[in-house]
């Protein structure tokens, strides 16, 4: 391998009477590009022309109106190639080589490890890279990114971004820029503001993206997902994702087993959900949630939530909250205060309600439900049912045998209440109950009780003082 020196500054040059293939310099020696190639080293700064090689196979060829090329020879690596405005370039660039492109340039650039590419204003760029590479594109560009293991992708604003990432690969995209990005394990993804961006994603990747944004994404397990405020992400998520929504965003989530996901304020969610899957929810957020087994979903105030959960779900809602549920088997639903919540509960079902709530709940064997002040719940409850009613609750209940209920003060229930029924009224409560042989009824003090009741030694009322 040939030497790289630098070479000494270049004055002048001209073409050597009758030689076509040999430049002169100012001092007098001569380098051959028709049998050598660049050799040792050329520095040719070009007006208007076209530099060719014939011999040898080109590494940089290049049209330009303005055009400066710095190159060694074949085998040298530190190769650089600087193309000026309105400039056609096309590079095939060995290890090392660092190309920049001026404003208004076309860059057609074969990139092997280590290449370091700079695209400037209005520049079309089409990148095909190898480990390693690092590829900046500056404002109002469109670049087309192959790029391997390794590489690292900034784009600047007003950019258009396809790219291809295998494992490793670090994206940035600027404002108001359009990426489809298809990324291999442990790719990293950050989108600027007003960014449109179309993501597959395998396991590792993470993404970021900025307000204003779309981003349409297939992410596999392992990856984590965070978008910016007044963001649409369309998202199908693999096992283990995290994903972060921002204020004033909509977000449709397909999630698998250990899902994680939390959207900020003014969110639309529509999530459907695997077993193991969290959801977190901020205030003025429309959530549309599936969730499977183990699922735990917390929403937040002032917040619209459909939501269908599978065994095991925990559901916690905030302050001025619509929630709509079909809960199975051990889903524990928790609403905040001035929350609407109808809700089919399956058995196992923990409901407990905020103040001002209300609740229309159906719920099977084994089934827990406590409701806050000023609350209405309207309850058909089976066995083994749990009720607790808070103050100022008006509470509409259909037991069957084993249920126990429990009012606080100034509730008015109306119960309905099969064979083993526990019924305990707190004070200034009106209670209507139709109870079964061997419902208990304790009321407390100030209370109206109208109770109509079978016969057999359990069924009796008493007033508590």
């Amino acid at each position: 391998m040939a030497k790289h020196r630098s070479p000494p500054p270049v004055k002048a040059l001209k073409m050597e009477s009758g030689r076509r293939d040999r430049l002169k310099t100012p001092g007098g020696t001569t380098s051959d590009m028709g049998s050598k190639g660049i050799g040792e080293s050329a520095v040719t700064p070009i007006k208007v022309g076209k530099v060719q090689r014939k011999s040898a196979q080109p590494v940089v060829s290049v049209t330009a109106e303005k055009c400066a090329i710095i190159s060694g020879g074949p085998n040298t690596t530190a190769r650089t190639v600087v193309t000026g405005p309105e400039t056609t370039a096309r590079v095939t660039a060995q290890q090392g080589t660092s190309i920049v492109t001026g404003p208004e340039t076309t860059a057609r650039v074969t990139a092997q490890e280590g290449t370091s590419i700079v695209t400037g204003p209005e520049t079309t760029a089409r990148v095909t890279a190898q480990e390693v590479t690092s590829i900046v594109t500056g404002p109002e560009t469109t670049t087309g990114v192959t790029a391997q293991e390794g590489t690292s992708i900034v784009t600047d604003p007003e950019t258009t971004a396809r790219v291809t990432a295998q494992e490793g690969t670090s994206i940035i995209t600027g404002p108001e820029t359009t990426a489809g990005v298809t990324a291999q394990e442990s790719t990293s993804i950050v989108t600027g503001p007003e960014t449109t961006t179309g993501v597959t994603a395998q396991e590792g990747t993470s993404i970021v993206t900025g307000p204003e944004t779309t981003a349409r994404v297939t992410a596999q397990e392992g990856t984590s997902i965070v978008t910016g405020p007044e963001t649409t992400a369309r998202i199908t998520a693999q096992e283990g994702t995290s994903i972060v929504t921002g204020p004033e965003t909509t977000t449709g989530v397909t999630a698998q087993e250990g899902t994680s996901i939390i959207t900020g304020p003014e969110t639309t969610a529509r999530v459907t959900a695997q077993e193991g899957t969290s959801i977190v929810t901020g205030p003025e957020t429309t959530a549309r949630v599936t969730a499977q087994g183990g699922t735990s979903i917390v929403i937040g105030p002032e917040t619209t939530a459909g939501v269908t959960a599978q065994e095991s779900t925990s559901i916690v809602t905030g302050p001025e909250t619509t929630a709509r549920f079909t809960a199975q088997e051990g889903t524990s639903i928790v609403t905040g205060p001035e929350t609407t919540a109808r809700i089919t509960v399956q058995e196992g079902t923990s409901i407990v309600t905020g103040p001002e709530t209300t609740t229309g709940v159906t719920a099977q064997e084994g089934t827990s439900i406590v409701t806050g002040p000023e609350t209405i719940p309207g309850v058909t409850a089976q066995e083994g049912t749990i009720i607790v009613t808070g103050p100022e609750t008006t509470a509409r209940v259909t037991a069957q045998e084993g249920t126990s209920i429990v009012t606080g003060p100034e509730t008015t229930a109306r119960v309905t209440a099969q064979e083993g029924t526990s019924i305990v009224t707190g004070p200034e409560t009106t209670a209507g109950v139709t109870a079964q042989e061997g419902t208990s009824i304790v009321t407390g003090p100030e209370t109206t009780a109208g109770v109509t009741g079978q016969e057999g030694p359990g069924c009796h009322s008493s007033a508590v003082q």
